[in-house]
């Protein structure tokens, strides 16, 4: 779904909202929690495969320990950047948008397992 010739400044489309202002454009996402539980679990699998945690064979660890050896902090960052980057990309495609300028990201919520939204900013050619 294209936005030529579409002459109003605000599209509402599942979870974007779109702001256009001439070329610069505001894109507001919000991911949706099944998703994000998702993502979570599939970055969980990937980390008990990689950690080796003493006591336990590879992937068999349980998530309270493979957090503390993959660490809380960066485990809730790589998930916001692999939402981020995953959601952003969909947006981009699904609403046929091409940036001509590197997107400015920035997080408005993130609570792990439960929300994230947040807003990009890029220029598209007229």
């Amino acid at each position: 779904m294209g936005l030529g010739g579409y002459n109003p400044r605000t599209v509402n489309e599942n979870a974007f909202h779109i702001e256009r202002d001439g070329c610069e454009v505001t894109l507001q996402i919000e991911v949706p929690t099944a998703a994000i539980q998702k993502k979570e679990e599939e970055l969980l699998v990937m980390a008990r495969a990689k950690l080796k945690v003493p006591g336990f064979r590879s992937g068999k660890a349980p998530e309270h320990l493979v957090l503390r050896y993959y660490g809380e902090d960066e485990f809730a960052q790589d998930l916001r950047d692999d939402l981020v980057r995953d959601w952003l990309s969909r947006a981009l495609d699904e609403l046929d948008l091409h940036p001509v300028t590197t997107p400015t990201v920035e997080t408005t919520a993130f609570a792990r397992g439960d929300r994230l939204a947040f807003q990009a900013k890029f220029a598209v050619l007229p």
